[in-house]
């Protein structure tokens, strides 16, 4: 089946879709996205990434293209086009600046965003069945300085990964001015004594949704979890050490540095945890699509 893309306005497919040479995004790197998770063709929390887009755009200085009703009208027929009403996949959300025929670092302020919507197919994490485990590393977080604007700039990250990858390990865990920001794909959570934590959300790590249902989640079922600076050495003196995105969900780290995190296995805690935000994300899903 032709995968059908959505580009500024029209569906088409993926092949047909093209962008200008002069958009801002090739140009640039200027333009931000949003990853979706869509379980049976329900997207999950979609008002917290709404609420995440918005803050991205005016950041950067362009207007909301859409409301959260629109966006969502949009996403249910990119999946009819594709045949997924039914299915798991990722949404990706990826809006410019637009194009211009001049090349010119002065932000013009007339342009008509460029908005892309595609899906790519998602198995989700089953870790009841198969338990997924990381082996991670530290790096120096040489990252901007606004890394809570989810921008389609990533270079920093990507390099990085390239660095862990060449460790044998699967992702890293970025360190600044001696503390921990957050891994190039995920957040970063410790388990110490039973307690949670996790850095504050501040302007040098990404706000992400599943890190927000994790903390919800905790203070719902009464788990202390914290937001806080958290220092480099307390990865090593870690029970555990979780990751947490809209594709991992939350999985466990189990190698820190080529040193066992905890026990080597998956933490007791996240044995528990998992299974509670399995039911957590059931509900929600139920209550959003309800009518």
């Amino acid at each position: 089946m032709t995968e059908i893309v959505y580009l500024n306005g029209q569906f088409k497919p993926a092949k047909e879709a093209t962008l200008s040479i002069y958009d801002r995004s090739v140009l640039f790197g200027e333009g931000v996205y949003e990853v979706v998770p869509i379980y049976n063709g329900k997207p999950l929390a979609l008002d917290l990434h709404y609420q995440r887009l918005v803050i991205s755009l005016k950041t950067i200085f362009i207007q909301p293209v859409f409301d959260l009703k629109t966006w969502h009208e949009l996403i249910l027929q990119l999946l009819q086009h594709n045949d997924y009403q039914h299915k798991n996949c990722l949404l990706y959300t990826q809006i410019t600046r637009g194009s211009t025929f001049s090349r010119s670092h002065k932000i013009p302020h007339d342009l008509q965003p460029t908005v892309i919507l595609f899906i790519q197919p998602f198995v989700p994490p089953d870790p009841l069945q198969n338990v997924i485990c990381f082996k991670v590393v530290t790096l120096a977080d040489k990252r901007w300085q606004r890394c809570f604007i989810k921008a389609t700039s990533l270079l920093g990250n990507i390099l990085s990964i390239e660095e862990a990858k060449a460790q044998q390990a699967d992702d890293a865990i970025l360190i600044r001015n001696g503390l921990v920001t957050e891994s190039n794909i995920s957040n970063v959570f410790i388990v110490k004594n039973n307690i949670i934590s996790t850095p504050i959300a501040n302007e040098l790590i990404l706000n992400g949704i599943a890190r927000q249902l994790t903390i919800a989640l905790a203070h719902q079922q009464q788990i202390t979890c914290h937001e806080r600076d958290i220092k480099e050495n307390e990865l090593y003196e870690a029970d555990e050490i979780w990751l947490t995105s809209s594709s991992k969900e939350i999985a466990p780290a189990i190698e820190l540095n080529n040193q066992p995190v905890g026990t080597g296995r998956p933490g007791p805690l996240w044995c528990k945890f998992i299974k509670l935000f399995e039911v957590y994300k059931n509900q929600l899903l139920a209550k959003s699509y309800a009518n």
